[in-house]
């Protein structure tokens, strides 16, 4: 794409050069020539291999597809008016964007990603997702040091049956500064960490590995923290962690090729509308 851009950026020396050039004729678009010469001084500033057939082959190329941007850019209408000082790359892909929504190319989410899919996917990409950081399930109270049965906490946070869950989540709901509570989901330890008391020294390493069951007083308030599982720095995350990135992933991944398809069906279809001729 940028090296289109180049073509358009030396439209005005590829003028001058045909204006004193008499070889052999290349390519023709419309009223614009490329000449052997031309083509020599253009690669060589694009930096193609002028020596090359397949170079050659390939700037031939991408010179017709410019030359038909810029007669565009010139036939363009009222809707296409804002970008007529744009290069013709940001024209094609603007126009693109109007194919897109003109023929409803538009695809679900549901349609582009299913669970299917997104597993097959982590199974095969699931090392690209190394952890930067410590993920846990846990759970996390903050309380006024004068929370009244502060005695009875000490002993429910533990969380030694269903029913310690449903008294620290009862009493939270009435005395708690902040709460967290999830043994489904993970969630970044650092998340949990930045709401203790930064001056206090917390070891996160030694917190999540030994899967701690601790509590302390700071600031006025009594923070408890229980560790009920974790994964490493480094090791892959959980499917269910990251499933939202990868249906992100394939999603821009299928929206780039259908934009290239696009692309390519607009190529075609404005090249029909020209003059053109190829001599390689």
């Amino acid at each position: 794409m940028h090296r289109i851009s180049g073509i358009v950026l030396c439209l005005g020396t590829l003028l001058f050069l045909h204006s004193c050039s008499n070889d052999e004729l290349l390519a023709q678009v419309n009223n614009h020539k490329l000449t052997e010469n031309d083509a020599e001084m253009l690669m060589d500033n694009l930096g193609y291999d002028s020596k090359k057939k397949e170079d050659l082959t390939v700037f031939v190329d991408k010179w017709v597809d410019a030359m038909v941007m810029q007669d565009e850019i010139a036939e363009s209408n009222e809707r296409m008016a804002k970008v007529a000082d744009f290069r013709a790359s940001l024209f094609k892909g603007e126009l693109a964007n109007y194919f897109l929504t003109e023929e409803q190319l538009m695809i679900s989410i549901d349609t582009l990603a299913t669970e299917k899919e997104l597993k097959n996917y982590y199974e095969k990409h699931k090392d690209e997702f190394e952890l930067q950081d410590f993920i846990v399930k846990a759970l996390f109270i903050k309380l006024p040091v004068d929370a009244p049965k502060m005695d009875e906490i000490k002993d429910a946070y533990l969380l030694k049956n269903d029913k310690d869950i449903a008294r620290i989540e009862s009493y939270a709901k009435l005395y708690a500064d902040d709460f967290y509570f999830d043994d489904q989901n993970w969630i970044f330890f650092e998340e949990i960490r930045v709401k203790m008391p930064s001056r206090r020294s917390i070891n996160s390493n030694s917190v999540v590995l030994s899967r701690s069951k601790t509590h302390f007083e700071a600031d006025g308030f009594v923070y408890f923290i229980n560790v009920l599982d974790y994964k490493l720095k480094s090791e892959s995350p959980p499917f269910d962690f990251i499933k939202d990135q990868i249906r992100e992933r394939l999603i821009a991944q299928r929206m780039n090729a259908k934009r290239t398809e696009v692309e390519k069906k607009l190529n075609e279809r404005l090249k029909n509308k020209h003059e053109i001729t190829i001599n390689l």
